[in-house]
């Protein structure tokens, strides 16, 4: 039979250099467990800030349609003769919609600074009101009787900047 021998001072050196990690091992994984973990942070970070924007948007949103509802209710509550008699020539024409201190059921348009607006929290809301120019007009129809158009705009600033939101409709003297 044949028996092998190893010299044993060669056996304690290969054991040592199995039992851990060298230093640059633990280097390359500290630095690859380093970019793992940045990375992680990085896009949790852009999807709070995609989250809030969103959210900004949103509200945005909510805030130019209720404003655009407050504007129907103005001319369905004051009718279209009243309604129509609104400055709608720049740069008299932005308005916001406030509630009338005696009737408390009944809005009425108030003139702001076009540069000014209502003011929303973080938000600030202009409306205007133009007259509609998009109608064909007929000779027997005044301006009075034709459409107004009516613009919202909603602007703010967040992370990414100042920001603005539009929402259009025409009104109609449609009683």
């Amino acid at each position: 039979m044949f028996i092998l021998k190893i010299p044993v001072k060669s056996m304690k050196v290969s054991l040592k250099r199995r039992r851990g990690q060298t230093l640059l091992e633990m280097v390359i994984a500290f630095l690859v467990a380093t970019l793992v973990v940045i990375a992680l942070v990085t896009v949790t970070i852009r999807a709070i800030r995609n989250a809030q924007i969103a959210k900004n948007r949103t509200e945005a949103a909510r805030y130019a349609q209720e404003a655009i509802e407050r504007v129907r209710v103005v001319r369905d509550q004051q009718g279209w003769g009243l309604f129509s008699s609104y400055n709608v020539s720049p740069p008299g024409n932005c308005y916001k919609a406030i509630r009338n201190v005696v009737f408390t059921d009944i809005f009425m348009l108030g003139n702001v600074g076009c540069g000014v607006g209502e003011p929303l929290g973080r938000f600030k809301r202009i409306i205007y009101l133009t007259a509609d120019s998009d109608d064909p007009g007929t000779p027997e129809l005044n301006e009075a009787e034709t459409g107004r158009n009516v613009k919202v705009v909603i602007s703010w600033s967040d992370a990414s900047g100042a920001q603005t939101t539009t929402l259009d409709t025409k009104l109609t003297k449609w009683q």
